[in-house]
């Protein structure tokens, strides 16, 4: 594993996050939405907007926090450089102070969704195995655990699945999603982070969409839409 410099402030800790819905005060419920790179808080609500009934908005608050420089990370996503560990750790932090807020508000981490696209998902895919708990569900949307070398070569040892018994994410539905024809996250990937995380006690749905490149599918808004739906019962 990389060392992570010493510095500060981390990347990420002072930038504005988007809020929709009710307010963390009086939601039962919460959504944390991740941007890709070269995006914004705006961007990730856009492609998501469909999900996220007019209806149950008074019970819902929804978060997206921005990247600093637009960017989660700044090298390629197999790159194991210290620059890239130090802003994928103030990520990480970035999203947990999120939820940390969230649950100061009395909503706790099985009521809180988060997920993300592209760089957003990658993150998300990350924060799972740092901060593993029982959560609402987590989407990664064409993208992959960072590391994910690492960890497939540590299988071939099975030093992996030792790092992996440390974290339970005592059945959290985890949801991976990539096509086929992406051009930014092969589909491999996906399911080799669809196989880590099945290690981690996550009910794992991964799909592999035919001839879809680096958006997000109506399958997948879905998919999200009905996690959404069960608030209404």
């Amino acid at each position: 594993m990389t060392a992570v410099p010493p510095q500060d402030p981390l990347p990420h800790s002072n930038t504005q996050t988007l809020q929709l819905g009710a307010s963390p005060q009086t939601a039962t419920h919460a959504a944390i939405l991740l941007h890709g790179r070269g995006g914004a808080p705006p961007s990730i609500l856009i492609q998501l907007r469909n999900t996220f009934p007019i209806g149950l908005r008074a019970r819902l608050c929804i978060l997206a926090p921005a990247a600093q420089d637009r960017s989660w990370y700044p090298q390629r996503l197999a790159d194991s450089s210290a620059d890239n560990s130090w802003h994928l750790h103030g990520a990480i932090a970035r999203v947990e102070r999120e939820i940390r807020q969230l649950e100061a508000c009395g909503i706790p981490r099985e009521n809180i969704m988060l997920g993300g696209f592209s760089q957003g998902a990658c993150v998300a895919a990350k924060f799972i195995l740092t901060y593993p708990a029982r959560y609402w569900g987590v989407f990664i949307l064409s993208g992959a655990v960072p590391g994910l070398v690492g960890y497939v070569v540590k299988s071939a040892v099975a030093e992996a699945d030792e790092e992996l018994a440390a974290v339970d994410l005592h059945g959290t539905r985890v949801f991976v999603g990539c096509g086929d024809s992406d051009p930014l996250c092969h589909s491999r990937w996906a399911d080799l982070t669809a196989g880590v995380i099945a290690k981690t006690g996550a009910i794992v749905d991964r799909r592999i969409y035919p001839g879809i490149g680096h958006v997000i599918c109506d399958d997948e808004r879905n998919v999200i839409r009905s996690w959404v739906g069960e608030m209404a019962s």
